[in-house]
């Protein structure tokens, strides 16, 4: 649905992002429009991420603040460390999915770039 969309959109952009569309094309072997369409999926799932990581920030604190824990009956402690331990693992994949989008996201838009856009001033 959203390539059809993308590509009627491609045909409005002026001739130097119509161009950047298509070196991004060659760069991935695609027709331009994926790649692109990947990067907001990949940018908006990341969003995603980092909301429900805060939400889950969020609830711990709340736990601990009305000592959650402290009424945890002992039996219950190994299944707490347990979630808790999948959480962290959890937090730690995530962080570095994240720099692995971005830095693929930086990349494939430094290969389409123009040459006179990537020089420093």
């Amino acid at each position: 649905m959203k390539e059809p969309i993308m590509r009627q959109a491609a045909e409005k952009l002026t001739n130097e992002d119509q161009d950047m569309l298509r070196r991004l094309g060659e760069a991935t072997r695609t027709d331009g429009t994926k790649p692109a369409l990947d990067m907001d999926l990949r940018a908006d799932l990341c969003a995603e991420m980092a909301e429900m990581a805060e939400a889950v920030r969020s609830l711990l604190t709340l736990l601990n603040r009305h000592g959650f824990l402290d009424n945890l009956p002992d039996r219950a402690h190994p299944a707490y460390q347990s979630v808790m331990r999948r959480i962290g693992a959890s937090a730690l994949r995530g962080q570095s999915l994240l720099a692995r989008s971005e830095a693929l996201d930086k990349d494939t838009l430094l290969a389409v770039m123009p040459e006179h856009n990537k020089r420093l001033n």
